[in-house]
């Protein structure tokens, strides 16, 4: 056997949102049509690794109520992907968007809100942030207990100021408050 095609790149990812915020690229929730994808683009593409990055469109358990009830996608389905992943060869990264994209969090723990920022953007030196991230980092693993590595997505903090703000917030400067808390 001759191989004529092979790919040039040990690592071959593409990250994709499963979420309520999707770009004109990316397939539905739709289950049929992420599978379909998986299988025609993803694999067709010789791609090996996939993210598929969730926010408040996911079946949550421990924060039910960050769960939005329309275009939810339920553990199973989420597993049932990971699992075809599995069997195209693909490395299934489990992810949820967090940081300065955390409107999924602050739309219903409004507490979580950073003061001089949208809405997105969540305050980590909150007493409960980390509780309630945690438990939705273990509501997704749940649903891929063979995932060798999870994306946290902490991206883009402190990106959209509505008002003037400062280098230090509660007391700490922010350089500070990203080394130690994010």
């Amino acid at each position: 056997v001759q191989i004529l095609d092979w790919p040039d790149l040990p690592s071959r990812m593409i990250c994709m949102w499963a979420a309520s915020y999707r770009r004109s690229w990316e397939p539905s929730n739709d289950p049929n049509v992420l599978k379909r994808y998986i299988e025609e683009v993803v694999a067709g593409n010789k791609l090996n690794v996939l993210s598929l990055m969730l926010d408040f469109e996911f079946e949550f358990d421990h924060n039910a109520k960050i769960t939005k009830v329309n275009g939810m996608m339920s553990r199973e389905t989420y597993a049932e992907i990971a699992r075809l992943a599995k069997d195209h060869f693909i490395e299934f990264v489990p992810s949820l968007q967090s940081g300065g994209h955390s409107g999924h969090f602050t739309d219903v723990f409004p507490e979580l809100k950073e003061p001089g920022y949208h809405s997105g953007q969540v305050n980590v030196l909150h007493e409960n942030w980390r509780k309630i991230l945690f438990q939705c980092y273990d509501d997704i693993l749940a649903a891929c207990p063979d995932a060798k590595y999870f994306m946290i997505w902490h991206d883009e903090w402190w990106h959209r100021p509505t008002e003037e703000v400062t280098d230090t917030f509660m007391g700490k400067p922010r350089w500070q408050i990203y080394r130690d808390e994010v």
